[in-house]
């Protein structure tokens, strides 16, 4: 081969090699994106009358949104993304809005495929996962009128991070799924929060549940773990052990707003069971202790009485801890376990209290 004939063929291979690996294909309208690629939304769709917007009929294809939005008309039958074959692998959709369509995004029969940082809202179905290996993480699946996160028949799926808000019937649906991960999600303001019909061995831990129906079961009730071991780590309610989820209801008397937590360390002393085979043995609480304002450790309790003198946490009772206590009594009221500060045990937080640590000083 001839000197030029190898620089040809070299240079050949960089630009194919460009193409295959970083290139990017514009998008402006609705289309089939019919081969791998990295196709990059440029503009808004607005109002269209398409049944399939972006119809993704190829493997190896990332579609990323730019923040654009693909906004439908609500058509019956009507899909804003849309991959459907199982020989499709390796698919992504991210950064994109989906608004006014049947089902907002939908990879289901896809695997090795994930939907990230998107957001679906004002759809029937919001955001339907890959069958297997595929993921939802930091979505929004908010305002729907059925369901915010549609999964299916699913296995080895994990929804992760996502706000899962007010949408009219489900926040999330898992049926017929095994060895899922639901972890680290809002699930706030829906009418069921999350339906579980015949599915099993998932993994669900780190979530807030508030919704008027937290957790329904279909027939058939099967094994879940809610819970992992008990790890440092900041919860989903802020407090600084990961565990199981955080329970409530928009009365303000769900189990983790009201359970005892003798030791304040943001864990429920006692177990929340939703069902015989589905005990969340670690349940979140609201009575955790925090750092004081200009502090970055918590209080301490030196004498080990359960009361946490110790207010800028330098591991001793001093005479700096009644100033903090005096300048910090609305904070604390406001933001600590009332009984970790309730020095003189009338319930509450007051200059009382002051006085109390003062004679312990």
């Amino acid at each position: 081969m001839s000197k030029r004939a190898v620089v040809f063929s070299l240079i050949t291979w960089i630009i194919l090699s460009g193409i295959a690996c970083g290139a990017q294909i514009p998008v402006t309208d609705c289309q089939k994106l019919s081969g791998p690629g990295t196709y990059v939304l440029q503009n808004d769709i607005i109002n269209s009358d398409a049944i399939v917007c972006i119809n993704i009929t190829s493997s190896d294809v990332i579609f990323q949104g730019n923040g654009h939005t693909v906004d439908g008309q609500d058509k019956p039958s009507s899909w804003g993304i849309f991959a459907t074959s199982p020989a499709f692998t390796n698919i992504v959709v991210q950064d994109v809005i989906v608004n006014d369509w049947v089902t907002g995004i939908s990879l289901r029969n896809t695997r090795d495929s994930a939907v990230l940082a998107s957001s679906a809202t004002s759809n029937r179905f919001g955001i339907l996962p890959g069958y297997y290996n595929s993921t939802i993480t930091n979505c929004r699946a908010v305002k729907n009128s059925q369901t915010g996160i549609y999964a299916w028949s699913n296995n080895n799926i994990t929804i992760i991070g996502n706000i899962i808000n007010e949408n009219q019937y489900q926040g999330l649906y898992l049926g017929f799924s095994k060895n899922c991960t639901v972890r680290d999600n809002r699930l706030e303001g829906n009418n069921l929060g999350f339906f579980i019909v015949e599915s099993d061995n998932n993994q669900i831990f780190n979530n807030y549940f508030n919704n008027t129906a937290n957790v329904i079961f279909g027939t058939n009730v099967l094994d879940n773990q809610w819970n992992t071991t008990t790890r440092p780590g900041m919860n989903i309610a802020g407090g600084p052990y990961l565990a199981g989820n955080f329970w409530a209801n928009p009365k303000g008397d769900g189990f983790s707003q009201i359970c005892p937590d003798g030791n304040n360390d943001g864990v429920c002393d006692s177990a929340f069971s939703l069902d015989a085979k589905n005990i969340d043995q670690l349940p979140l609480s609201n009575k955790f202790l925090r750092p004081l304002p200009g502090y970055s450790d918590i209080p301490t309790d030196p004498d080990s009485d359960g009361l946490y003198e110790d207010l800028n946490a330098n591991a001793r009772k001093d005479f700096n801890d009644v100033v903090v206590m005096f300048n910090q009594m609305q904070w604390i009221a406001a933001h600590e376990p009332i009984s970790a500060f309730d020095f003189n045990g009338n319930g509450r937080i007051d200059f009382n209290d002051i006085v109390k640590l003062f004679g312990e000083i």
